[in-house]
């Protein structure tokens, strides 16, 4: 069961960014290998605030910051680190397969993507990815963008 962490009392709310037009969605489209479904276009292009959890953010097209191209490029890459025991090396492998576009974060390391590998009618179904199993298969939570973002509006219903 995939739960958005830190709703409540920590809530604030997102405001987009800028409503990017149809050149910078089909790029971000290009730059990003997929289509977006249309509710998550119409989502970008007149959604007004909405309440988040926490450090909750969606990642947005057009905007400087929290970039979905940018933000889905850095996700891809693996990392290394120095184990502060062994003091060897160890590369951690990327948080996101090719076939997952995260749109959305809760602040706390998990992500809500689009999973290409996933389609219903079509387009893609939405997912969870928990920060503490990175590597494993994501959790199917919704079949459409629009779905989704009903039950992130009305948690529980």
């Amino acid at each position: 069961m995939w739960k958005i962490i830190g709703f409540g009392d920590g809530s604030h709310e997102f405001s987009p960014p800028c409503y990017p037009n149809a050149e910078q969605i089909d790029f971000a489209e290009s730059a990003l290998g997929l289509i977006f479904p249309p509710d998550f276009r119409s989502f970008l292009q007149s959604q007004s605030v909405v309440t988040v959890p926490g450090a909750a953010i969606f990642f947005w097209v057009g905007s400087v910051e929290n970039n979905i191209i940018d933000v889905n490029h850095r996700l891809r890459q693996s990392c290394s680190s120095i184990d502060p025991f062994s003091g060897h090396e160890q590369t951690m492998p990327p948080a996101l397969s090719d076939h997952l576009i995260a749109f959305y974060t809760d602040g706390n390391g998990n992500f809500v993507c689009f999973d290409l590998n996933n389609l219903i009618n079509e387009w893609p179904s939405i997912c969870f990815v928990d920060h503490e199993r990175f590597g494993e298969p994501p959790t199917s939570i919704a079949d459409s963008f629009g779905d989704w973002f009903a039950q992130f509006l009305h948690p529980g219903s």
